[in-house]
This record gives C-alpha cells, structure tokens and sequence, in this order.
C-alpha cells in the first residue's frame, strides 16, 4: 500500500542519514586514530560504538551504552592535553543519565584521571 511505501521510505532515509551523521563522525575521528599511539584506537572505526568528543573535537573517548552504566574503550584518543576535561565531561554526561562509567583496558598512565 501507500502508507506501507511512505514508511519503508522513512526508514530508507533514517538509515542514511545516520549512515551521513556516522561518516561525518569518521572523518573526524581518521586523523585522530592515525596517529593515535594506541593500537585499540582503530577499534573507533568498527561502527559498534559511540564517540564522546571533546568540547575542540581534538579527541574522544569510544564506549558503548548498558543499562545504567557507559563503557569506555580504552583511554582517550587525540591531544593529551584535552584529556582530563574530556573525561570529566564523560562522567559528567553519564551522571545526568543516571549512569556510571567503566573504563575497559586504561592504561596506568591515565587511570588516576577516571577516579
């Protein structure tokens, strides 16, 4: 039908724009992971997690979402010197959702900047 038709449009267009909002996340991110010193940085590219940018967008932190709780993927990717904000503001972010953080693989290095 129409109204059958008119949906499956609506969907084909979400679906790209999402595909246009995540493409534009990568060109972002690219350089970043380029060179980026950690070799889980690439992992931003796999499409199964989210960036949280830093107020520049000169670095992120990649995570995924479970109930109550933001996972982080490693340390931060991109300019060092944005990570102490950057992570504040990550918690800050989770904490007005009502969740807690966790951060899988943080090195020594940049652990103390979580607690």
């Amino acid at each position: 039908t129409a109204s059958n038709r008119m949906a499956r449009l609506n969907e084909i267009m979400r679906a790209r724009a999402a595909e246009s909002a995540w493409a534009a996340e990568l060109d972002d991110a690219l350089p970043l992971i380029r060179t980026a010193p950690a070799a889980n940085a690439h992992l931003a590219l796999s499409g199964d997690k989210f960036l949280f940018w830093s107020e520049r967008r000169d670095s992120f932190i990649m995570y995924d979402v479970a109930p109550k709780l933001w996972v982080a993927m490693g340390d931060p990717v991109g300019n060092p010197d944005t990570f102490p904000d950057l992570i504040w503001a990550f918690r800050q972010q989770a904490d007005r959702q009502g969740a807690r953080i966790a951060v899988y693989q943080a090195t020594p290095r940049h652990l103390p900047l979580y607690l």
